[in-house]
């Protein structure tokens, strides 16, 4: 099972509700056969042969726009012929909770930063559309810019979204490297979490650190 316990619950949850909406019940008289394919099909219009091989991230939010769908929710509906909006809300959230974080550990107004960024990269939205307030984060969409070569062919270039994410990305390691730290050092002072080597091993405790007591379970 590659879903974490949380969006496994999720899922269940959201589940039992659409198969109530929809008369999929033992009390309806259905078998848990006949229930258990409808929820394979679920899984298989989402890309997937089961639920153990959806991943945590586009997978499923492609099984939750399923559901949402079978629930009557018109939003999700929309994101199941759109997962670039999936995409879009997780890359936002990485700049707002990871990149621009680590940012303000060498700038002094990493949303200001961001501002300055987001002017530069839709001078074209205002050239072309007349539009003269600059685009918002929530406002870039995470679909392929497709432009056309002088031949007439076409070329696909990363989203706006996307773009927006590398620059920062480049800029906050340009400044990480200048200042002379790891990736670890740069999140320890951030306050976020760390995906590195170092953090991802786990330490086994040694005999004098052991605590003579443990703890039953853990906030996390």
């Amino acid at each position: 099972m590659l879903l974490t316990d949380a969006q496994v619950k999720r899922f269940w949850r959201d589940w039992s509700a659409a198969c109530k909406a929809h008369g999929w019940t033992r009390a309806a008289g259905l078998t848990a056969t006949q229930i258990d394919h409808h929820r394979r099909d679920l899984i298989e219009r989402a890309g997937f042969r089961s639920l153990t091989a959806v991943d945590r991230g586009a997978g499923f939010g492609r099984v939750l726009a399923e559901l949402g769908i079978l629930l009557g929710q018109v939003k999700a509906a929309v994101e199941s012929d759109h997962p670039e909006m999936d995409s879009g809300r997780r890359k936002r959230w990485v700049i707002r909770n990871r990149i621009l974080p680590c940012l303000g550990v060498y700038v002094h107004d990493p949303a200001a930063y961001l501002a300055s960024i987001l002017r530069d990269k839709t001078d074209w939205y205002r050239r072309t559309s007349g539009y003269t307030v600059p685009l918002t984060l929530d406002e870039l969409m995470d679909a392929p810019v497709i432009r056309t070569r002088p031949d007439g062919s076409l070329d696909e270039q990363p989203s706006h979204l996307d773009q927006v994410m590398m620059t920062l990305t480049r800029v906050l390691h340009g400044y990480r490297r200048k200042a002379g730290h790891s990736i670890h050092e740069m999140c320890l002072e951030a306050g976020v979490s760390c995906d590195c080597k170092e953090c991802a091993t786990p330490r086994a405790p040694s005999r004098q650190s052991q605590p003579k007591t443990v703890p039953s379970s853990t906030p996390f």
